[in-house]
């Protein structure tokens, strides 16, 4: 497939930073990469300092989900994600039996068989981020379509990290008007 690397990259950027909704964000940009990019299922994870997964959003055919579920990595998981950590390239994974990281990820989700593009997300925080992209069977990504995600990582970066800091704040609001309708009760 001839892509024209200048249109994909502005029309995929105006999805992912046209809003501050995580899922917002993760459905608008499933939506327009399935054009270009097979995938089934797309999905936003920040790796905490335990080393464990914790999966804040996943988009599939069926609609958006906000999880922020953790997904724990075995042992060979772990060291294979420290050994990643500074990769700046998008990883291909078109066998996932073959990694440990994409086999936890397909247990924990219930996939048998898929195929994995990954992107560490560069974030001001020390936890890493990575925004991975599946597709059901094996060897489903190419060279080509790894360099069309890594062409948009800055912009996911930018927009996930200010979702989350929009998601933040939206929680301390609505604490704080609990704790205000509290206070107007006594």
């Amino acid at each position: 497939m001839n892509v024209d690397a200048n249109h994909f990259f502005q029309s995929l950027t105006l999805k992912v930073c046209s809003n501050l909704k995580i899922e917002t964000i993760l459905f608008e940009s499933f939506s327009h990469l399935r054009k270009y990019i097979p995938a089934d299922g797309m999905a936003f994870d920040i790796t905490e300092p335990d080393g464990t997964v914790l999966s804040i959003a996943r988009v599939t055919l069926k609609g958006v989900e906000i999880y922020d579920v953790p997904i724990p990595l075995s042992p060979d998981s772990l060291k294979e994600a420290k050994e990643n950590k500074g990769v700046k390239d998008v990883l291909i994974f078109n066998a996932p039996d073959l990694n440990p990281i994409s086999k936890d990820f397909a247990n924990r989700l219930n996939i048998a068989e898929a195929s994995y593009l990954v992107v560490n997300l560069i974030f001001e925080d020390e936890w890493p981020a990575s925004l991975s992209i599946h597709s059901l069977g094996q060897n489903r990504y190419t060279s080509e379509h790894a360099r069309l995600l890594s062409m948009v990582k800055e912009p996911f970066s930018i927009a996930l990290s200010n979702a989350l800091k929009y998601r933040e704040v939206q929680k301390y609001s609505e604490k704080n008007k609990k704790e205000n309708n509290e206070l107007y009760q006594e």
